[in-house]
């Protein structure tokens, strides 16, 4: 019997680096691909790389014109956020300390949102942007993005709100503490977990995100990181160590954003779990 365990923890851990290697082998292949040139890259696409060279780096930057997409993309991500989480979490707080049938009704009329994709909304969001004269205006994919998100935003925060004992609400009540003051003092401090793990799934799927700004930012100034990856794709070919190497520069912010909050997210994956 013991055998029969230990066999098939060995034969799980050789499952598991087997997935490990096909999920990091894709990554190790775009940036080993950025670094090579483009006549070794034709020779030998799957190949490891004979010279390295920071060239393509270099020219991706300019030729998407990164520093303009980047603070587009950044300007984007960080307006939405701000609004997301801080709507998102006072209406969480309203609905899961109200209760009741009405706060119930609410809550199912925002959790509904998720069931609707967000490209069945499209060509009526693409006419009502005409109407307001926001394309190509970064307001118009905040709005959007604002909309589409604040539904799940919501949903999380509710349910790890009614974790949170509500004697901490009468105490602060009883001390005199207005309902602003009870939850941006008391409340919203204890949700610094969820928050961090809100923050890195919002801002990969916005900062990621190539629909919305393909529809509503057509302009060159308007663009966001991932229409610069245009750049690289013509009519006759495409440039593929550009590509990667443009790709290498999009992934960069995000990632230094998960390791920056990844202890936040861990402990709040570990209290939803322990308190829900």
């Amino acid at each position: 019997m013991k055998k029969a365990y230990h066999a098939m923890n060995f034969a799980c851990e050789i499952l598991m680096i087997i997935i490990s290697i096909i999920f990091i082998y894709p990554i190790f292949f775009m940036i080993t691909a950025s670094f090579r040139s483009r006549l070794d890259f034709a020779d030998s696409p799957a190949g490891l790389p004979r010279t390295f060279t920071f060239g393509n780096i270099i020219e991706a930057f300019y030729r998407m014109n990164f520093v303009r997409v980047f603070m587009n993309s950044a300007i984007i991500t960080v307006i939405s956020l701000i609004i997301i989480l801080v709507i998102g979490s006072m209406a969480a707080y309203a609905i899961s300390r109200w209760g009741g049938r009405w706060a119930n009704n609410i809550y199912l009329f925002f959790t509904a949102g998720m069931l609707v994709p967000i490209q069945v909304c499209m060509i009526p969001l693409y006419k009502f942007m005409v109407d307001l004269k926001l394309l190509n205006n970064l307001l118009s994919c905040i709005l959007v993005y604002c909309g589409a998100w604040m539904t799940s935003t919501i949903f999380i925060y509710a349910g790890f709100m009614k974790t949170i004992p509500r004697e901490l609400d009468e105490a602060a009540f009883i001390d005199g503490a207005t309902i602003r003051y009870t939850f941006w003092a008391i409340v919203f401090p204890l949700l610094k977990p969820i928050n961090a793990t809100l923050i890195i799934i919002t801002a990969i799927g916005i900062w990621n995100d190539f629909l919305l700004p393909l529809l509503y930012l057509q302009k060159a100034e308007a663009r966001t990181i991932q229409i610069g990856l245009y750049a690289f794709s013509g009519i006759y070919g495409t440039d593929w160590t550009g590509m990667f190497s443009a790709m290498v520069l999009t992934t960069i912010p995000i990632i230094l954003l998960y390791i920056f909050l990844n202890k936040h997210i861990m402990k709040g994956i570990v209290a939803g779990a322990v308190k829900g």
